[in-house]
């Protein structure tokens, strides 16, 4: 039985130690596939910041000519059909749109912002009447100051800013949806580029990175489960408490299998033979060999140094016990 058992726990030490390769192989796998994933991400909006940055420099320069609007082209690509530019005066003049998306108004668009709000990127594209038509965020500002000024000529139109008061709170922004806007000094032109957000969802995994999280996943799972069947094993062979360790482990798991491994008994082989031996064992089962010294008148276990027996009182005759090698209360020659 104790042979079995041994088998059966190295057995399952094999199989514990193939799970957390497996599960550490995986996580790996799968760290260098999300930062891998997250870096194009960042790529792909900092080609976005640069195509509209390169939009502004035209205009500074070249104003709206071919040029310009062959760049508008090149950055729509990249943020996508559904997706508007709009270049107005000081007074919201279109000037050019790219399309009439989020557009209420042809030939006039309106955005303005709360200047006290608690929500500094919330922004709000009105009508001509001053109607809020679409909340909406403002993901990236230059000259942003030219946008607070503008919207505190309307802050005198309470009627207005109470609706966008209200609307901070209780109206949804377009939230697939964000801004950038930029003033050009030179021009006195606004520039808003409306596009879609660059989401995680929009990045779907590839089916490696997806097959390596779930075999990870589930050799985790494995593992978890079968190291507490395997300290209970181990803590039953060294008569160790073996149901309170493997409860411990089942909850703890990492965290009670080291303090079960500080704190377990050692493991006592035969002097003889070297079989694995249970710490009731006198006798080893596999050879026959006396592995714990006994006093011969009333068969007590004897300890090392003793010498004499504490049950019965008879002296301690032969090898002296302090020169026995003594591995968890089983004497071993030296």
């Amino acid at each position: 039985m104790t042979r079995k058992l041994n088998s059966l726990q190295k057995g399952l030490r094999v199989f514990l130690i193939i799970l957390s390769a497996v599960s550490v192989l995986s996580l790996t796998v799968s760290a260098i596939a999300e930062s891998s994933r997250n870096k194009k991400i960042q790529n792909d909006r900092d080609k976005i910041r640069k195509g509209f940055e390169t939009i502004l420099e035209q205009l500074e320069f070249n104003g709206l000519n071919d040029a310009t609007i062959e760049s508008v082209k090149k950055y729509r690509e990249l943020v996508g059909d559904y997706s508007n530019l709009i270049v107005t005066d000081n007074a919201g003049k279109v000037l050019y749109n790219a399309n009439n998306g989020f557009m209420p108004e042809t030939d006039q668009f309106i955005v303005l912002i709360n200047p006290d709000s608690l929500y500094p990127n919330d922004a709000y594209i009105l009508d001509s009447k001053l109607n809020v038509r679409y909340k909406i965020i403002l993901n990236r500002t230059y000259n942003g100051v030219k946008l607070v000024e503008y919207s505190k000529i309307y802050q005198d139109n309470q009627k207005l800013y109470d609706v966008i008061r209200y609307n901070e709170i209780f109206l949804s922004d377009t939230m697939d949806k964000n801004m950038h806007y930029a003033y050009i000094g030179s021009k006195g032109w606004n520039v808003y580029s409306i596009q879609k957000n660059i989401s995680y969802s929009d990045y779907n995994y590839s089916n490696w990175h997806l097959a390596a999280n779930s075999i990870g996943i589930t050799a985790f799972v494995l593992f978890w489960l079968s190291l507490p069947i395997w300290v209970f094993l181990d803590a039953k062979r060294r008569n160790h408490m073996p149901a309170l360790w493997g409860i411990l482990t089942a909850v703890t798991n990492i965290v009670g299998l080291i303090i079960y491994i500080l704190t377990r008994p050692e493991n006592p082989t035969c002097k003889s033979c070297g079989e694995l031996l249970n710490t009731k064992h006198i006798y080893c089962p596999y050879c026959g060999s006396e592995n714990k010294q006994i006093c011969h008148s009333c068969r007590t276990v004897l300890e090392k140094n003793w010498l004499a027996c504490p049950n019965c009182g008879r002296k301690i005759e032969g090898e002296r016990p302090e020169t026995l090698l003594i591995v968890d209360g089983m004497d071993n020659n030296p």
